[in-house]
């Protein structure tokens, strides 16, 4: 939802890092939705790699062949593709499919967006004998994944090595996470940080809500989100909680000062990914110019903005919600529906900061670590995500009501408080199609979560 600026006639320093971040685009209320996908080949249920007839970047081919595409392009691979309606398709580090959809007005527009495109893909797959799958999690071991051919990934699976400890599943992150992410707009600085708050607070309630990932390759773990586990052992320097982002003084000079002090992982010069190893982003623009001469510019910035994995992470006029698994074909409005009546309604919003508030920043932190495997079994994140999720589902009765949405999707949080109310998440009813109608079969599991084609 957010356009990246070319380079600058002034000099970059903090405050203008600041000022360029704050800019909205005017409280226009959008929703973008970022969707990953896994595909597998249909006869042997491995991992689609990246070349031949039955591979990835075949699917983007036939992707571009229809809509004229623009193709985005490394040593000459298709490994991306840009429509000029402003959606895109790009590949994450173990050719995952993410799809990006154009900046939406309403969830019927975001539920037919998503329906559509997921159809598509699903039978271009289908002709080349793959599946395209859901869920939050790619049913494989990461010993088992490619890697796609993007010298980004190359540079960051190495950064993530050298954290050790620290880092451990970064690899699992990288190859195998497949996650739903909500862009919304945000009016001016104060909402910007307000979200940013209330968001943050409710990421470890969103992750218990929303998990969708409890298999480690094609055997059950002992986590309800395996995606949101990952994340963990990443790397403590740029995900989960942005520091001091919960706290009611913060401001977008609070979140710059700590984006400009997250350790670089890679800069982009004429196309080409150079690794930073760790560097200092602050550096380099008090300096004014990297080592090799070259100024440090607006698009620097928004690079290194894009390098940190939040639960929720400030970008150009938008907030974007990164806590939760991907779904389940069938529940792929359940997310932005969350979400949008959570926080795009006043009085949903409110509710939710005022029972946040309530938490403790060490209950916050305790939540934070133990939402991917205890979950909606824990008594007071069942409580809290159940709470959050009826504020939700009445800001989408009040956007109905308003004439903002259609009556459409008036239902789409119900299943989802039945849910909460019961404390199971979607990976519980997984776990029990596992253990008993499919009999451990891998082939039913793949057919649960599997998008039916056009």
């Amino acid at each position: 939802m957010d356009a990246v600026s070319s380079n600058v006639d002034e000099i970059l320093d903090a405050r203008r890092a600041s000022e360029l971040l704050a800019q909205s685009g005017g409280g226009a209320r959008r929703i973008g939705v970022e969707l990953e996908m896994s595909l597998l080949d249909a006869e042997t249920l491995q991992p689609a790699p990246f070349d031949g007839p039955r591979g990835i970047e075949r699917v983007l081919q036939t992707l571009q062949e229809r809509h004229g595409s623009h193709g985005d392009y490394e040593a000459g691979r298709l490994i991306g593709l840009q429509r000029d309606t402003g959606e895109t398709v790009s590949l994450e580090p173990g050719g995952q499919l993410e799809i990006s959809t154009a900046p939406l007005v309403t969830l019927g527009e975001v539920r037919d967006a998503l329906r559509e495109r997921t159809a598509e893909v699903a039978a271009i797959a289908e002709a080349q004998g793959l599946y395209l799958l859901g869920g939050g999690i790619v049913l494989h071991e990461a010993a088992d994944m490619p890697w796609m051919p993007k010298g980004r990934y190359r540079i960051m699976r190495e950064y993530f090595a050298s954290l050790g400890e620290a880092g451990k599943l970064a690899h699992t992150m990288m190859q195998r996470t497949l996650s739903l992410q909500i862009s919304l707009d945000f009016a001016d600085e104060a909402d910007a940080m307000d979200l940013l708050r209330v968001s943050l607070l409710a990421a470890p309630a969103a992750t218990a809500l929303f998990a969708c990932s409890p298999f480690d390759g094609m055997a059950e773990s002992e986590c309800s989100s395996v995606r949101a586990r990952a994340w963990l052992w990443t790397d403590p320097s740029r995900a989960q909680d942005v520091p001091g982002g919960t706290s009611p003084t913060a401001t977008v000079d609070d979140y710059t000062a700590y984006a400009l002090d997250a350790p670089m992982m890679f800069r982009i010069r004429e196309g080409e990914y150079l690794p930073m190893h760790g560097a200092s982003f602050r550096a380099a623009m008090e300096r004014g110019h990297w080592d090799d001469g070259t100024a440090v510019s607006d698009k620097d910035w928004w690079n290194q903005l894009g390098s940190i994995f939040t639960n929720s992470r400030l970008k150009k006029g938008v907030i974007e919600l990164r806590s939760t698994d991907a779904q389940r074909p069938e529940d792929l409005l359940v997310v932005p529906a969350f979400w949008v009546g959570l926080l795009y309604d006043d009085a949903a919003r409110a509710g939710a900061r005022e029972l946040l508030e309530q938490v403790s920043d060490a209950d916050h932190a305790r939540a934070l670590e133990i939402a991917p495997c205890v979950g909606l079994a824990d008594p007071e994140l069942q409580q809290q995500a159940l709470a959050l999720a009826e504020l939700a589902q009445a800001g989408v009765e009040r956007r109905i009501a308003a004439g903002v949405e259609d009556a459409s999707v008036a239902d789409a949080l119900r299943p989802t408080i039945e849910r909460a109310r019961r404390g199971q998440a979607p990976s519980a009813e997984l776990l029990q199609g596992w253990r008993g109608p499919w009999g451990g079969d891998p082939r039913r599991l793949v057919a649960a979560l599997r998008y039916p084609a056009s």
